[in-house]
């Protein structure tokens, strides 16, 4: 069977951007029908051979709300692994704070499935990885996700 996914040459920006930001809008209202989007266009990429970083950058961000959007309808499971493939897509970008923003997205998930060992790891990751420059978004994200753990395991101090 011949391989049809796309490479970076084949897609332009546009389309994911558009795409992604039709996904975005429809989270709320039919969020199977934004997963069915995002993971129709995630699909088509051959991510191992795209060259481009802006490209590489926007199917990050097609992985990355796939993960969302699997959260918000509790499949936890697949929003991991879809969280997991954006994490490594951004690393390969110089984009620390992407890093950080999907690590506390991970950290999130394993939250709702009371893994605490491996929530706290990458809130904490996150934080470790921001270092002084952390701004003011992704302070809230992470403490968030800190007292959020803290209050599930009843550790009120």
């Amino acid at each position: 069977m011949m391989d049809t996914r796309l490479t970076d040459a084949d897609i332009s920006l546009d389309q994911i951007t558009a795409l992604n930001a039709e996904a975005w809008a429809l989270r709320y209202t039919d969020i199977r029908r934004a997963i069915e989007l995002v993971n129709g266009a995630s699909a088509r990429f051959d991510r191992d051979s795209i060259t481009d970083p802006v490209i590489l950058q926007a199917v990050a961000g097609l992985q990355l709300n796939l993960g969302r959007f699997h959260s918000q309808v509790g499949e936890y499971v697949i929003a991991i692994e879809m969280l997991q493939i954006a994490l490594d897509l951004y690393k390969k970008l110089a984009g620390q704070r992407d890093v950080i923003l999907t690590h506390a997205e991970i950290g999130r998930v394993h939250l709702q499935l009371s893994n605490y060992v491996q929530a706290l790891e990458h809130t904490l990751i996150g934080f470790e990885q921001s270092g002084t420059e952390i701004d003011q978004e992704l302070e809230a994200v992470l403490l968030y996700n800190l007292g959020a753990l803290y209050i599930q395991r009843e550790d009120y101090s």
